[in-house]
């Protein structure tokens, strides 16, 4: 949890971390401990609630807040609260009952990679075209069916201010399918055969009897694809809408009972990969009779909150939901944080959660999101589909057929080619009437959204974007504009008969065409997230495909569109979680997340590479349900996780259990994946921020593995247990962290199954934590900056507080760490250590070897690793931090940080100045401000980097910080440190210091 000082911090305007998620101001959650109030009610007056007793304690201590949500339930018992000051923060920190306090973040649209959907300007006619059908292709098809109509009346009684109105909303339901899915052309672009979700099918198993959560957007219900209606007996049969149209993030939600959205497409996209029905475009659901209960947290705008989220995780978990998708997330790093612990309380409740795994691949490894990184969670990334949609178009003249790349059709219609003249600008073309026409444009300079945008408002319904290479088509969304992608060759060929100045026609009807993706399909995504979590857990279990998706969006944006993203692998995963709950009625999470994993086939690292790509990226790989509900054969656990160097696990047993219906030998063998090279040794940052185009270093140095035995005769029902001993690639540069990974190969049985494995060749220990480079703000960091907030202090420095008048601190984290503190130190104090960062390097360079030492592995800091005290650290624990700051849950108030230590005086559980708890011998005068459970910074996304204003100059603990000379003291603790070790933290001693000089103070 984050630190009180951190809490008081994020509430202040002046005060902004570049990078962290938005967060709302003065707004906290709160939770409560479930029996406090019981023990306090026998010591005399009796409190209802947990609720009642620690709002008490506030009024008692005349704290002002207000209650935003109130959270009363087995998972989360507790509130969202606004405060008015830091006073009001303070005393719910010290109220007794309080479990945890986080901020309140605000989170935008997932960073999915969508097309996106413009509407411009509706109000144009289609000139004589045909009109798109309710059902969305746009041309006749068998059965066609008519969405649901919605309509909105209000009635008002009495004048003035006594006049009151009452709003009523009717869906009236489409016209209901006639037809069985047979009546439907098939397209070919289907995504279910890449998951073998369209065997299951065809077996009778479309998961009826399930029901589905999805935390998402609303969902646009009135699509019949999405079964035209809402309510019991209806595909989206439940669910809740927690923040109306309009929220902002700052303004109050306005929830109300239906979950409809015809404004975001997000949500309604992501309930048609998991339940759509059979449709024209043959793009059916995974679980298409399960049930889905839609709980919607995103606005028109785009827009919730992480209090939102968890309300409606709550009410998935009352509604009795089977499977929960969250297909959101925010850079976390690590197991802990706010939505991840939630999203692992739902699945100890029997819920199976589906997870988007992220899209930020592109800044490399170690960068895990939450809820993704959820202990027993389906974190799912995203390869590129196998699958191009397209369609044919025929030419008069007889060449062809042409295919182009789009979601939908053309209208059934035949028109003459045209193209602007030669040396014009697409993004300031001739005024010309596009009316009549089949526009075709090269592809060039001009963006596609100005392309488009452009040729739209000159008439244009119908547009060719020739490609100038070929390459892998991109799909566009510019609804009611038909738009779509040819190929280089097909582009050549009709603007060579513009050229030579031969008419020719283009004849356009429902002609499904798909093409192979022989540019990437079947390969990791390249956005899709590279972890493992700083705690070395896989941050990814499986993938699926991701790209060029068709689904559902509301009928205002063209009906159907190309969706991109984990948002869309993740209910592929949720979709086949129903289908094996629906097999094996009352299975664990823990049941079908194995099963999917084992199920599971090597993503490839290129399309013509036999090797595979790191695990660390792809999880156990792409998930085949068929083969998961037919396999003959079991194994537990699916994830070997062996550590790093310093807590390797390299003994791993294996149990495999023959579910088939005779004997049978099953034989193991040992499959590596590529070793990823995850940080380059002379800067501290991932290979992938410093390249233009980056990709992850694989090389081909391989763990091995020994077998107690290799080969096990089973009969049916029966188990065995198999030692699986793991000895970690030699040939590596440690200082490189390379993170290794493969499978344990499983044959023998009706299908083959595999179990994952993943390690890294390196003791994170000696991984930094602090960037001490100037590759990111073109001077040395960390660094003391002076009141302009931007350039860096030079020599030392006086600030009155008037005004602007106070100093900064710029840092930057290059690796996860659990806790970081700034402390005040005075200018010269003896800290008993010598900080690892030498403040007094030049700017000119950016070799981290300047530390003194030679690098994360110096001899330095073997040295001062090699304190022992207890012993290594095992990553899967926080045996420590219990142990330092309490047994008891009030320890986690204040984040486990030297916070707790400073409001009890040292006299607090775990505050111990005895001699093994060297980190708190240091001798600092005060602490500012701290951090736990931080990713590491990234070069291009939000979080790149922390600026901290010391205003107001106070203390953690609220406490005004008296006039005089000090410096910044910065300590992050190492992945796998001991916290009470000071020897474990990265550190830093600014070099310049600073004099606060208030009048009067």
């Amino acid at each position: 949890m984050v630190l009180l000082r951190t809490l008081i911090a994020l509430a202040a305007v002046p005060f902004a971390l570049a990078g962290l998620k938005t967060v709302a101001p003065n707004r906290y959650i709160v939770e409560f401990d479930t029996t406090a109030h019981l023990q306090a009610s026998g010591l005399g007056k009796r409190y209802a609630s947990p609720h009642e007793y620690v709002y008490s304690q506030l009024e008692e201590r005349g704290a002002s807040f207000s209650i935003d949500l109130s959270f009363d339930s087995s998972i989360f018992t507790g509130a969202s609260v606004t405060v008015s000051s830091d006073a009001d923060l303070l005393a719910i920190a010290n109220a007794t009952g309080v479990l945890s306090i986080v901020p309140v973040n605000i989170l935008t649209v997932p960073d999915v990679l969508i097309d996106v959907v413009s509407e411009w300007t509706q109000s144009i006619a289609f000139n004589g075209w045909p009109s798109h059908s309710g059902s969305g292709s746009g041309s006749s098809y068998p059965n066609a069916t008519t969405s649901a109509q919605v309509t909105t009346t209000t009635s008002c009684t009495g004048s003035g201010n006594k006049k009151t109105c009452t709003t009523k909303t009717v869906t009236t339901p489409g016209t209901t399918q006639t037809s069985a899915a047979a009546s439907y052309p098939t397209t070919g672009f289907s995504t279910l055969p890449l998951i073998g979700a369209d065997k299951v099918h065809a077996a009778g198993n479309k998961g009826k009897g399930v029901k589905i959560g999805i935390i998402d957007g609303g969902v646009d219900y009135t699509r019949t694809p999405l079964g035209g209606c809402f309510g019991p007996g209806c595909k989206v049969a439940g669910g809740y809408d927690f923040v109306g149209d309009y929220y902002n993030g700052s303004n109050s939600p306005q929830p109300d009972s239906d979950p409809l959205d015809q404004c975001y497409t997000h949500g309604t996209s992501v309930a048609g990969v998991i339940g759509a029905n059979d449709n024209e475009l043959n793009v059916t659901g995974v679980a298409p009779e399960a049930s889905i209960y839609m709980y919607r947290v995103y606005s028109c705008y785009g827009i919730t909150s992480d209090d939102i989220i968890v309300q409606a995780m709550i009410r998935a978990y009352t509604d009795g939901v089977d499977v929960v998708n969250l297909s959101i997330g925010e850079s976390d790093g690590w197991t802990e944080g706010m939505l991840s612990t939630m999203a692992s309380r739902l699945v100890s409740a029997g819920i199976t959660v589906a997870v988007a795994a992220g899209n930020d691949g592109a800044v490399g490894s170690f960068y895990a999101y939450a809820p993704a990184s959820g202990r027993g969670v389906v974190s799912t990334g995203f390869t590129n589909s196998t699958i191009l949609p397209a369609w044919n178009a025929s030419v008069s003249t007889g060449y062809g057929p042409i295919g182009y790349y789009s979601v939908r059709p053309y209208p059934t219609v035949t028109l003459p080619i045209y193209t602007y003249p030669e040396g014009s600008d697409p993004c300031n073309p001739p005024s010309v009437d596009l009316s009549s026409y089949l526009t075709i444009i090269r592809e060039g300079d001009c963006p596609v959204y100005n392309i488009s945008y452009n040729a739209f408002m000159m008439g244009s319904r119908a547009l060719f974007l020739a490609q100038s290479v070929d390459g892998e088509p991109q799909y566009s969304n510019f609804y009611p504009l038909n738009v779509a992608e040819i190929s280089k060759e097909d582009g050549d060929y009709l603007l060579g008969l513009l050229s030579a100045g031969t008419a020719a026609n283009v004849s356009f009807s429902f002609n499904p065409a798909p093409r192979y993706n022989s540019f990437s399909g079947g390969v990791l995504a390249y956005g899709s997230e590279i972890g493992p979590t700083n705690d070395m857990y896989m941050s990814t279990q499986v993938s699926a495909p991701g790209t060029d998706i068709i689904s559902v969006v509301p009928a205002r944006y063209g009906n159907w569109t190309a969706v991109q993203g984990s948002s869309f692998s993740a209910p592929m995963a949720a979709g086949a979680a129903a289908l094996y709950l629906a097999a094996n009625p009352g299975s664990s999470p823990q049941k079908v997340r194995e099963a999917l994993e084992f199920s599971s086939t090597g993503v490839p690292l290129t399309t013509t590479d036999g090797s595979f790509k790191t695990l660390a990226a792809t999880g156990a790989g792409v998930f085949n349900i068929y083969n998961a509900l037919n396999a003959g054969v079991t194994v537990s656990p699916t994830e070997l996780l062996l550590n790093d160097t310093s807590n390797f696990n390299g003994n791993q047993w294996i149990q495999v259990t023959n579910t088939g219906k005779s004997f049978a030998t099953f034989k193991l063998s040992h499959v590596p994946a590529g070793t990823m090279i995850t940080f380059n040794s002379q800067y501290n940052q991932s290979y992938s921020q410093n390249n233009a185009n980056p990709n992850i270093q694989q090389v081909t140095n391989a763990a091995t593995v020994k077998f107690s035995q290799s080969t096990v005769i089973l009969w049916p029902g029966a188990s065995t247990w198999v030692l699986a001993q793991f000895t970690a690639p030699s040939g590596l540069d440690a200082t490189t962290f390379p993170v290794y990974s493969g499978w344990i190969k499983i044959t023998g049985g009706a299908q083959t199954v595999q179990v994952p494995y993943l390690g890294v060749a390196a003791s994170l220990k000696n991984h930094a934590v602090l960037d001490g480079t100037s590759l990111y703000m073109g001077y040395n960091l960390p660094r003391t900056i002076g009141n302009d907030g931007s350039t860096p202090q030079v020599g030392t420095v006086s600030y009155s507080y008037v005004g602007n008048d106070y100093p900064w601190v710029f840092w930057r984290f290059v690796g996860g760490t659990r806790y970081m503190t700034l402390d005040l130190v005075s200018a010269n104090a003896s800290l008993g250590f010598a900080p690892n960062y030498n403040w007094r390097r030049s700017d000119e360079g950016s070799d981290i070897s300047a530390r003194s030492g030679s690098g994360p592995a110096s001899e330095e800091l073997d040295e001062r690793a090699g304190a022992e005290g207890t012993g290594p650290l095992e990553l899967k624990s926080r045996s420590d931090m219990d142990t330092l700051f309490s047994t008891t849950k009030k320890r986690d108030l204040l984040g486990l940080g030297a916070l707790w230590c400073t409001l009890t005086n040292n006299k607090g559980i775990g505050c111990s100045t005895t001699s093994t708890n060297t980190y708190s011998k240091v001798p600092i005068i005060g602490n500012i401000f701290e951090l736990d459970y931080v990713p590491r910074n990234t070069f291009h996304l939000d979080n790149d980097y922390y600026p901290y204003s010391l205003d107001p100059p106070t203390f953690s603990n609220g406490s005004v910080i008296p006039n005089g000379t000090y410096k910044f003291l910065i300590r992050a603790l190492k992945v796998g440190g001991d916290i009470t070790n000071e020897a474990d933290y990265d550190t830093w001693l600014a070099g310049e210091a600073f004099t606060i000089a208030i009048a009067g103070n």
